[in-house]
């Protein structure tokens, strides 16, 4: 399922699932594609719908499928397969499992919607037919997402992080770390800082596939830039590599560890 580039709150296997949902939802050439298989779908009539509906209501359910489905069935699965990873399984049997969870919402989905536009409740065999039938489809969706994401997210990596754009260029070099100052932010890299005006959490969003954490509320650290975790005078600190502390609040404390454990 690819790993996680960056890290920006104290990210549990929901928040990656729904930072991933937002991001396939904003993306308008994914949101193209749900509606030319949704409008492909209404015009052909698969599974029976032509018969059993009208064109254009037969449009709308499977516009309303397209967009639903693939939402509900993505965000299961990546939730489920971010929980899986800890646990070293094998890829196959994590697609699998992935698979199988996201395909029980995505059954929901049909039976509601069949029930709503068609007045029709399936029994628990027909029921069966219809997890089969989305089992395959995300099992088919998961496999190619495994097959494409791997170099997806070495052209991302490649790319230098957006945030950097709005550094001098003598200033640009490898990230180290963001930390609010008033309206502004401090975007420190290995050659020196620069003051940006702009929202903290913009800045954040424009750390781009550069991993990295959010320790307090003014202050995200790339994690190649950090030395260690410790504490001082009883309270979290994290050491960069150029010998600065930085403090870790108590709330972000668990999303640092987990953070610095994937290096």
């Amino acid at each position: 399922m690819g790993e996680p580039q960056g890290y920006f709150v104290n990210w549990t296997p929901l928040q990656l699932a729904l930072r991933e949902l937002r991001r396939i939802y904003g993306d308008p050439r994914a949101l193209i594609v749900m509606g030319i298989v949704g409008l492909v779908a209404g015009l052909a009539g698969p599974f029976g719908t032509f018969e059993a509906l009208p064109q254009g209501l037969r449009i709308v359910y499977w516009l309303i499928i397209a967009f639903t489905t693939y939402g509900i069935g993505m965000f299961a699965g990546l939730t489920i397969g971010e929980a899986l990873r800890p646990r070293s399984l094998p890829q196959v049997l994590v697609t699998l499992v992935t698979s199988a969870g996201a395909a029980v919402p995505v059954t929901a989905v049909v039976v509601v919607a069949n029930a709503v536009f068609m007045g029709d409740m399936p029994e628990l065999p027909s029921v069966f037919v219809l997890f089969f039938y989305s089992l395959v489809v995300c099992l088919g969706v998961f496999v190619l997402a495994d097959m494409i994401l791997p170099s997806v997210v070495r052209d991302e990596a490649a790319q230098p992080p957006a945030i950097l754009k709005r550094v001098p260029p003598h200033l640009r070099g490898n990230l180290v770390r963001i930390s609010t100052a008033d309206h502004y932010v401090e975007v420190h890299t290995d050659n020196g800082m620069s003051l940006i005006l702009m929202r903290f959490s913009d800045a954040m969003a424009e750390t781009g596939s550069v991993p990295g954490v959010q320790i307090h509320r003014g202050h995200w650290v790339a994690l190649d830039a950090v030395r260690h975790l410790k504490r001082a005078e009883g309270k979290p600190m994290v050491e960069l590599v150029s010998g600065e502390t930085l403090p870790v609040s108590r709330g972000q404390l668990a999303g640092v560890k987990a953070a610095l454990s994937t290096r």
